[in-house]
């Protein structure tokens, strides 16, 4: 995959030295780790949280309010150049409002930049997924959000870019792992992704 996973305690980018195999199997150690990281730049102003990188743009979920975009063609000055806002939470559960996790992942198809947004709401333990165009990342669009745990997803939720698939893996039983469709989001108007199946992660391994 082109995109790197990571979460990040506070804002911070780091840029990982050529590493050796023998190097990477030593990153266990806090002597080796210190050897192979360096700090480059602190983004101050958002709360930290999970994040993902898409060609040059690094997307940041935003603990508490929802996520945001950073331009990082010079890793060592990064550009905010977009964020995505849920509203205040609504009585008729359209909206649940704040955010509490937020656990994104990116990827480009047809030129459209798109980004799956997994957490919480703050309030609540409801489970929820976004998939939001961030083609113009100053003006992100909601296209389709799961809530509930049927389909919602809490943390962990991968693009597979090829095959245009999003996969969770966070909940229970059958629920333990999905496989997800992602084109019907690409329509106009769009639509919820097509499930194509979920399985038990125990029985697999078994």
């Amino acid at each position: 995959m082109r995109r790197t996973l990571l979460l990040a305690a506070a804002t911070s980018l780091a840029l990982l030295a050529g590493l050796t195999p023998a190097g990477a199997q030593g990153l266990s150690t806090p002597l080796a780790t210190q050897e192979n990281v360096r700090h480059l730049a602190s983004v101050p102003g958002n709360t930290g949280g999970h994040v993902v990188v898409e060609g040059n743009r690094l997307y940041m979920g935003n603990y508490g309010t929802g996520l945001s975009v950073y331009d990082i063609s010079n890793v060592r000055a990064p550009v905010k150049i977009g964020q995505y806002l849920p509203g205040p939470s609504t009585n008729d559960g359209v909206d649940p409002g704040a955010r509490a996790d937020a656990v994104p992942d990116a990827a480009v198809w047809d030129n459209r930049h798109i980004v799956s947004l997994n957490g919480t709401s703050r309030a609540s333990t409801t489970t929820q997924t976004e998939f939001i165009d961030f083609t113009d990342p100053a003006k992100p669009v909601l296209l389709h959000r799961f809530r509930g745990s049927s389909d919602g997803e809490a943390h962990n939720g991968d693009f597979v870019d090829a095959r245009r698939l999003w996969l969770p893996s966070g909940g229970s039983g059958n629920n333990g792992l999905r496989i997800y469709d992602v084109n019907p989001v690409l329509e106009s108007p769009a639509k919820a992704p097509t499930r194509l199946g979920g399985w038990n992660p125990h029985t697999l391994w078994q």
